[in-house]
């Protein structure tokens, strides 16, 4: 067998939603580099940056012919520690990544229409939590952690493959 896992199809286009969070989009901050996969927590030095990482798949309905599962993904998000206020800011952050994920790469704007499905890959999507990565007052980053639950569909047997 080759091709991409949908887990790893579903975690790219979670990606591809975060590269294109910027100021100019009505965005709180600037995400200038997008890892998916990466083990390794980012430094202080790639901010601003997010990494997404893909957990836990569950199988949660299964028919003759599909299986609906779903997946965790974990979203870390980090800008420069600049701001007076670090708490605002990691909220402001994590909204940003809450509404981006929720936008299409083509219509990629704040004030753009919502889009829930990471492009039809997906049959649906929630946020479970955002947490605060302020650390002390020597950090040189603050961030948010957001962590999704997809649910989508594939044909039994075929992982490659998502059925809308």
């Amino acid at each position: 067998m080759s091709g991409t896992p949908v887990q790893w199809q579903i975690a790219l286009e979670v990606a591809a939603r975060l590269a294109i969070i910027s100021t100019g989009s009505g965005y709180w901050h600037q995400i200038d580099t997008v890892d998916v996969g990466r083990a390794e927590p980012f430094e202080a030095d790639e901010v601003p940056c997010a990494l997404v990482s893909i957990g836990a798949d569950t199988l949660i309905d299964e028919r003759s012919s599909t299986e609906r599962r779903e997946l965790s993904i974990q979203i870390r998000a980090g800008v420069e520690r600049g701001e007076i206020n670090p708490a605002l800011t990691a909220s402001r952050l994590g909204m940003d990544v809450v509404i981006a994920i929720n936008r299409s790469t083509t219509d990629p704007a704040v004030s753009d229409t919502p889009s829930h499905r990471l492009g039809g890959i997906v049959s649906g999507l929630r946020v479970e939590s955002i947490a605060q990565d302020i650390g002390d007052a020597q950090a040189a980053y603050i961030g948010a952690i957001v962590e999704l639950v997809v649910t989508y569909q594939v044909a039994r047997g075929d992982p490659f493959t998502s059925i809308p």
